[in-house]
């Protein structure tokens, strides 16, 4: 019984499963085949639960003779729940109170399978005091495959006396690899107002060059010393870009290649000012290069070492190979193809034939023409069969007339250039 191929996929949509299809895997005997049938799991075009389910057939033969092949089926589910949260909420407290309680209505989620948690995961539960100004709330619902989706609304609590400024909106100029700062820039600063990343110094333009990584609190202030409410900012460390690389080329010990730049093997547009390192202590590492020839046939590892405000690490892989000894030159090969094809059953010359007694070992590619120039005859692979026949031929017998043929022979694995020459054909 042939063996099948472990199935993943994910939930159909609305689904907590997903409906899969597959073939009734196939089976042999060397007498006959009595079943083949479905021993364990779910039916091919089933809905198939989340999770693995293994699906087993069994073949019977008509002796009684049974073989079983089993794979898995697993669904993954993909779909994340949704989630419905109020609409924004503003109400007004009385002068000189620091908030009010302020409830809301519960949010609704759906989703394709049962076992959804829903958390409140920023801002303040409905019932509670919510302080002046803006507050999100944000409520995440996340079902048992870990699929999550959040939803946020904002209460706003106003009062009457003159409210805060509201909480900054900013840009960030992340820190890079060729300049490792950042900068926090108050879009649309209000006049009037002054900010500050640290609480202590304020200035009006909001702009804060030259940060080196790190978090960072900005508020902004009224004239009567109201502060906003904080934006937190955090300006990421640089981190280099991973280098690609690209697989080597066949690199043998026979002398013919005398260095190698490991340069070639990294994609892009690279630093070119790294160090390599000889990672295997091969000796045959120079400024960049290898010298095959030094170097026993075998797999090594050479590593690119960046160093600077993003430090990075890349290893590419070398394979050396013994130099090829061929156990025939293209001499001997040139002087084993047939002169003349006699196709006339007298077992002497009836086909063109190529190292038919030299045993080279190699895969010959052949191509025929005639003085015309056009291509009677081509075969890869050549076994030795050709006898002056073509599917082109004007005859009805596909024996082409006697002449003078012209041949091309390409070596395969091989050095080699094609042998050219010619072919005489006689035929009765």
């Amino acid at each position: 019984i042939d063996a099948m191929e472990d199935i993943t996929t994910n939930t159909d949509a609305g689904l907590c499963g997903a409906i899969v299809n597959f073939e009734t895997p196939n089976a042999t005997d060397n007498c006959g085949i009595e079943s083949v049938v479905l021993t364990e799991g779910l039916q091919p075009g089933s809905e198939f639960p989340v999770g693995s389910t293994t699906v087993t057939y069994t073949a019977t033969d008509t002796s009684g003779q049974t073989a079983t092949t089993s794979f898995t089926v697993t669904v993954n589910d993909n779909e994340a729940p949704s989630i419905s949260c109020p609409e924004d909420i503003t109400v007004t407290s009385e002068f000189g109170e620091n908030g009010i309680v302020v409830n809301y209505e519960t949010v609704t989620t759906t989703d394709n399978c049962s076992g959804t948690t829903i958390e409140l995961t920023s801002g303040i539960a409905s019932g509670e005091m919510f302080p002046v100004g803006q507050t999100t709330v944000t409520f995440t619902v996340t079902d048992a495959s870990g699929n999550s989706t959040t939803c946020s609304f904002t209460v706003t609590v106003e009062e009457n006396n003159p409210a805060p400024p509201a909480e900054p909106n900013v840009d960030v100029t992340p820190a890079t690899c060729s300049n490792p700062t950042g900068t926090i820039t108050v879009t649309n600063p209000q006049e009037g107002l002054t900010y500050s990343i640290d609480g202590v110094n304020f200035q009006e333009n909001g702009i804060f060059e030259g940060l080196t990584p790190g978090t960072y609190d900005v508020v902004a202030q009224d004239g009567l010393g109201q502060l906003s409410d904080l934006t937190t900012v955090v300006i990421e460390e640089p981190i280099a870009e991973e280098i690609e690389v690209t697989q080597a080329p066949d690199l043998y010990n026979d002398g013919n290649t005398t260095s190698f730049d490991l340069l070639d093997l990294l994609v892009g547009d690279v630093d070119e000012s790294g160090t390599w390192i000889d990672t295997d202590n091969t000796g045959a590492l120079n400024n960049g290069f290898i010298d095959p020839s030094v170097m026993a046939a075998g797999t090594y590892i050479f590593t690119y070492v960046l160093d600077g405000n993003c430090p990075s690490s890349t290893q590419v892989s070398v394979t050396i190979y013994d130099a090829i000894v061929l156990d025939c030159t293209v001499e001997d090969v040139r002087n084993s193809i047939s002169k003349a094809v006699t196709p006339n059953g007298d077992n002497k010359n009836d086909f063109f034939t190529v190292d038919l007694d030299l045993e080279c070992g190699f895969t010959y590619d052949l191509k025929i023409f005639n003085r015309w120039g056009a291509e009677v005859f081509t075969a890869e692979n050549y076994q030795n069969n050709w006898d002056g026949f073509s599917s082109s031929s004007f005859t009805s017998s596909n024996q082409l007339p006697s002449g003078t043929y012209f041949y091309i022979l390409e070596i395969r694995n091989s050095s080699f250039a094609p042998i050219q020459g010619y072919i005489y054909l006689g035929t009765k």
